[in-house]
């Protein structure tokens, strides 16, 4: 009789665990910034916003949020970085005081589910000093009622 009550007892603990786990999860993001999203390119050009700001003042909870947890990003060169190498980047502009640039809006594409966002981006410095505009596409899942992106190329735009 005892073993069947801590059978109970263990059952329901493991429960409420991964109620509270659940109930966690689903807040977790419930923040005021990504709140009202549609299926539609106002939403995903106001989430590139956030995005880039987000980035560049090191707010790494609504990163956390808008990006899928198996983020994958490519570069020219081929190198990939992951979810916890962009929160890292991110980070570390944290303090910093780095200005949001004017960028002119993305190019938005939707298909049920999936979003793609392409456009001029950020320009970075080279190792030789130099600044080189980026261009970059974004593609976002719809999932559990919002969007997170979940693959990003982002490649230098060279003048010719």
């Amino acid at each position: 009789m005892h073993l069947r009550k801590a059978r109970i007892l263990m059952g329901s603990l493991l429960l409420a665990a991964l109620w509270a786990s659940q109930a966690g999860a689903k807040t977790r993001c419930d923040l005021p910034e990504l709140a009202h999203q549609k299926k539609d390119a106002a939403t995903i050009r106001r989430l590139e916003n956030l995005w880039s700001e987000a980035f560049l003042t090191g707010n790494t909870k609504i990163m956390s949020c808008l990006l899928d947890p198996n983020y994958t990003e490519i570069s020219r060169s081929g190198e990939l970085q992951y979810f916890a190498e962009e929160i890292g980047m991110a980070s570390r502009n944290r303090d910093k005081n780095l200005m949001m640039p004017q960028l002119p809006d993305p190019n938005v594409e939707l298909h049920e589910n999936v979003a793609t966002a392409h456009g001029q981006g950020m320009a970075t410095t080279t190792s030789d000093g130099k600044q080189v505009a980026n261009s970059y596409a974004d593609f976002f899942v719809w999932k559990n009622g919002r969007w997170q992106a979940f693959f990003s190329v982002k490649i230098p735009v060279h003048s010719h």
